[in-house]
């Protein structure tokens, strides 16, 4: 989930002239001051773990929805991210 969070924001940030379309990610995104994002992105990360950590102790049969419904929201991000790099780059 870490390195998927990542690969988002590296790509967000690596794509000069794109603008967020996710209306949520728009009310914080800031390209000036990158460090306040990607803390807030690691500090959910860690709420999602903590969480998952504790369906895991309570012995929930879907323990590990919360983790991969994040790790693939970012993935595919992610994916997104470059794509849209990649049409600007032609």
């Amino acid at each position: 989930m870490t390195g998927a969070g990542t690969l988002d924001l590296h790509s967000t940030f690596a794509c000069r002239g794109c603008v967020e379309r996710n209306p949520v990610s728009a009310l914080l995104y800031d390209p000036h001051h990158q460090a306040w994002l990607y803390a807030g992105n690691y500090a959910l990360i860690g709420g999602v773990t903590l969480w998952t950590a504790a369906l895991h102790r309570r012995k929930s049969p879907l323990w590990w929805v919360p983790t991969s419904l994040v790790t693939a929201a970012y993935l595919y991000s992610w994916r997104h991210n470059r794509g849209v790099a990649a049409a600007l780059d032609h």
